[in-house]
């Protein structure tokens, strides 16, 4: 619609003259003539991004009060079932927190009732590309592409959903009947009633799914590549490849072939600036490359070699530095973001920058999924810098988070570390009794409960 390309052409140039606001209503515009505009709704989200972080994001509460009115919109049109005002009620309110993982998935599903299944897929995916954990998000999204009739990548989504939640009844049976539909389509099988012979158990299903998504053959794999990049080549240049571009890099990154995948994915990049998820993409591809290189040092290494052992070191260090800088810059881009912030503090955590460590734990202690696991970097991290008071109160509140009994020994360990450096010796030793009742080869808890039974002996 020549319309529709008049106020996109409009909202890139805002865009370039960082006229976010304007960029954003014409945005809008546009969605509101034609909801499912991938390229408009993509471009929607990045500009949005872009501007919470160059002008500062409001805290997630803050969001909440500054929302308050399309959150009512939101709800009112929930109630009634207007999803069309359900929409744009919720792209308003991500115009001030784009982050928010609960309204951006109540659009996908506001976009999905109303069938706009195009919009909907963008606007999930959205969420899972940062996501990957998130089960609302992996389930949605299996439905959304199941409806399109997308079935390998429905088959996908399930499989992320069997993997988080395997005694999940509803997904395994999707997972089920969408492989023997795929295996049909493909000529494996002349009749639904293959599917019930072949898989007549959940693990059946699962290790066809996983055979599915991971092993595809070399001929298959080379005439999918041909085939997109047939696509590319017709207008390379042309923003709206950009889809081609990701998906040619995805496929090309499942085969093995990290460096032509990141070169796709870098000129996707080039192409849409304003989209954080195809950086992401780099990023991950960079942080693999860093991984292969040093699996390959690792292995010479234990031959012995020296200057292999110094490689190991040396990929580590600039590992750890790129994974430190590419999460400082997704945090950024995603300041609401726990498991990206937790992420984070772990990269600075190993890398000896303790206090900006602490910095990120401390708000991602305050994430019920992060919870534990920030209270277990909290207490290292001020037993690193010889807080023992502060590392003890925050290793006793793990204990009582946790429900793990191996998790527990680790916990009452550090406790007990915590305790002994301190100088309280017998709170020391009872931590480590408690230990040594369930585990007693447990790392040096034998030698440090004798060195205890010693002092306090002589005391």
């Amino acid at each position: 619609m020549a319309e529709i390309d008049k106020l996109f052409t409009k909202a890139e140039e805002a865009v370039q003259k960082k006229n976010y606001g304007y960029a954003i209503d014409l945005l809008q515009q546009i969605l509101s003539i034609k909801p499912d505009d991938v390229k408009a709704r993509q471009t929607f989200r990045g500009v949005c991004v872009r501007r919470a972080k160059e002008q500062g994001a409001p805290s997630p509460a803050m969001a909440y009060v500054k929302g308050i009115g399309p959150l009512l919109g939101m709800f009112l049109a929930g109630v009634t079932k207007n999803f069309e005002k359900k929409i744009a009620a919720a792209q308003k309110f991500l115009v001030i927190d784009p982050d928010n993982v609960t309204v951006r998935l109540a659009l996908g599903d506001a976009l999905r009732n109303s069938g706009h299944i195009e919009g909907a897929i963008v606007e999930v995916e959205c969420v899972s590309t940062v996501h990957r954990e998130d089960i609302k998000a992996a389930r949605m999204l299996g439905q959304l592409y199941r409806e399109k009739g997308d079935t390998p990548k429905a088959i996908e989504c399930y499989n992320v959903v069997s993997r988080l939640a395997p005694n999940d009844r509803e997904a395994y049976q999707a997972l089920k009947d969408l492989l023997a539909q795929n295996t049909m389509q493909t000529g494996g099988w002349d009749t639904a009633g293959g599917s019930r012979d072949v898989m007549k158990d959940k693990a059946g299903a699962a290790k066809l799914a996983e055979d599915h998504k991971i092993h595809k053959s070399t001929e298959e794999t080379e005439r999918e590549v041909a085939e997109l990049e047939e696509k590319i080549a017709a207008a390379p240049d042309d923003p709206a490849t950009v889809k081609t571009y990701m998906k040619l890099g995805e496929v090309l990154q499942k085969s093995g072939d990290l460096e032509r995948a990141l070169e796709i994915f870098e000129k996707a990049y080039e192409l849409d600036k304003v989209n954080p998820q195809i950086r992401m993409k780099v990023g991950d591809i960079q942080i693999k490359q860093y991984q292969n290189r040093l699996a390959e040092a690792q292995t010479a290494a234990k031959t012995g070699d020296a200057d292999a052992k110094e490689l190991v070191k040396q990929i580590k260090g600039e590992m750890l530095q790129f994974q430190t800088e590419e999460f400082q810059r997704r945090v950024k881009e995603h300041p609401t973001d726990m498991a990206l912030k937790f992420a984070l503090g772990t990269y600075l955590f190993e890398g000896g920058q303790v206090d900006a460590a602490v910095g990120e734990f401390q708000q991602t202690v305050k994430d019920p999924k992060k919870k534990l696991d920030s209270l277990e970097y909290l207490g290292r991290c001020f037993m690193n810098k010889k807080m023992y008071d502060m590392s003890i109160e925050q290793f006793k509140k793990a204990i009582k988070e946790n429900n793990s009994s191996d998790r527990e020994k680790s916990l009452r360990y550090n406790l007990g570390v915590s305790f002994e450096k301190k100088g309280k010796l017998q709170e020391a030793l009872d931590e480590y009794n408690h230990i040594y009742e369930v585990d007693i080869k447990y790392r040096d808890v034998p030698k440090r409960i004798e060195d205890i039974q010693g002092k306090l002996g002589g005391g």
